[in-house]
């Protein structure tokens, strides 16, 4: 593997699902290979702290459900029927792999809701989503794609108003954090707020807000809005002067693998993919410069190796391993050759040399290396 010699020319989509992050065996199926699970799971890590933060639960829901519970939710139109993908195993007949969660959530709330007092109830999930697409797009548009969603339960429109407020800013400190700048629209189409992404590879939008005579390449990361608010929800609470009452339903939605690509492609720069610290894939990657140093190298990645990466390719030069380690976003790369050690910053403003790995692992296992001034040239024992 090494940085991909035309790499100011491609696309950050076909970067992703070049075999080192992703790789799509089938279309719209996507594989999430070690270093790009790296990065996703601390996505959605974030994804949840934020949430958490804010005061909302975390659930888990399955991952099929039974056809006649689709009725509970919005009407389902032709062209998404035709994407829900129906089992016909003889023992999971009446049942499709789970495509919208959102009539799922109003059946458990129909068996489990009851009073007012347990109101409002907020939720988030990390999710798959399958559906069945006619022409997926790589990691953009799939048939298996991951999700981030959210539900809320509530008793009167002030609540809700609320809710969809939470859910508004949980996607603002997710894409703050993250370093992803978004553009916010609301109240189109019945949508509370969306948050979209401008780049190349978006889809050609009618966004008369940024251009009113042509359409903008844009993705839609998240939206948040009240789900079916034309029908009454078939779940009813006994609300404070004890009679039945309808919940009002919020429901939010953010792209996981649309947020991935946005991460990826809006940290690119000469050298590869310049992530955000707590993102990188790996803190360190450990380098030999020559075959006799490989053995004294991996000394010092096994005491690290829950946070580096050892490239031990005998048939690679240096300087190729050293870009590859760029192009991946790893901050710092720890090089041993000619019988010393040194810790060098991805941008190269910051090198420091070591006579010894002791020395070398001392300085790491104090956590010193945040500390070193923008200078070359540093030396120590």
């Amino acid at each position: 593997m090494k940085k991909p010699e035309d790499y100011p020319t491609r696309t950050t989509s076909s970067l992703l699902e070049d075999g080192v992050f992703t790789f799509f065996r089938d279309p719209g199926v996507p594989f999430y290979l070690p270093i790009g699970r790296k990065v996703l799971t601390r996505i959605q890590n974030i994804l949840l702290e934020e949430s958490e933060n804010l005061g909302i639960s975390n659930i888990e829901i399955p991952a099929i459900m039974r056809d006649e519970v689709l009725k509970e939710g919005e009407e389902i139109t032709g062209t998404f029927n035709e994407r829900i993908i129906r089992l016909k195993n003889e023992s999971l007949e009446g049942y499709h792999l789970l495509t919208t969660p959102e009539p799922m959530i109003i059946d458990l709330a129909s068996a489990s809701l009851s009073t007012f007092n347990q109101l409002p109830i907020r939720f988030v999930y990390n999710v798959d989503v399958l559906r069945g697409v006619q022409k997926p797009k790589g990691m953009l548009k799939g048939r298996q794609f991951k999700t981030f969603m959210g539900n809320s339960l509530d008793k009167d429109n002030e609540s809700l108003e609320e809710s969809l407020k939470l859910f508004e800013q949980v996607s603002d400190n997710i894409f703050n954090r993250l370093g992803i700048t978004i553009h916010k629209r609301r109240n189109i189409k019945g949508i509370y707020v969306e948050h979209f992404y401008f780049g190349v590879e978006g889809d050609n939008l009618a966004m008369p807000e940024i251009d009113p005579n042509k359409r903008v390449k844009a993705l839609s990361l998240s939206m948040a809005y009240h789900y079916s608010p034309n029908r009454r929800i078939k779940v009813r609470f006994r609300n404070s002067e004890n009679k039945n009452s309808h919940i009002l339903y919020g429901t939010y939605g953010l792209g996981t693998q649309r947020t991935f690509y946005a991460l990826f492609d809006s940290h690119r720069d000469e050298r590869g993919f310049n992530l955000p610290l707590e993102l990188a894939p790996f803190k360190f990657s450990v380098i030999p410069v020559k075959a006799d140093d490989y053995e004294r190298a991996e000394k010092v990645y096994v005491t690290i190796k829950d946070r580096a990466l050892l490239d031990d390719r005998k048939n690679s030069l240096f300087g190729e391993k050293a870009a590859f380690s760029d192009y991946l976003g790893i901050p710092w790369k720890i090089i041993h050759g000619n019988g010393s050690y040194a810790i060098k910053s991805r941008d190269e403003s910051i090198l420091k040399s070591f006579d010894s790995a002791e020395g070398l692992m001392r300085f790491l296992s104090e956590g010193k290396f945040k500390e070193l001034p923008t200078q070359a040239g540093l030396h120590g024992k």
